[in-house]
């Protein structure tokens, strides 16, 4: 999905002030682009509302796998198996 890497990127732009061609798959959330735990958190929250996803929804299961996204790749993953 596209839209879900766009959305993505641009919130993480938005949030470090990185232009968006800099920022790519294999980046590291945490040791690239300085988002820890509570920023990746954020950052989900603002890409769900824009995607109209709701987190309030997720499971255990999912929960372990937002902790285990560590690069911009596995976010967008992620973000794409909650919108199935």
């Amino acid at each position: 999905m596209a839209a879900v890497r766009e959305i993505l990127v641009d919130c993480i732009c938005e949030k470090t002030g990185y232009p968006t061609d800099s920022v790519g798959d294999g980046q590291a959330l945490e040791s690239d682009l300085g988002l820890d735990s509570i920023a990746k958190v954020e950052l989900l929250s603002t890409v769900a509302e824009r995607l109209s996803i709701n987190l309030e929804d997720m499971d255990e299961a999912q929960t372990e796998k937002l902790e285990a996204a560590k690069t911009v790749g596995d976010l967008v993953k992620f973000i794409e198996e909650m919108c199935v």
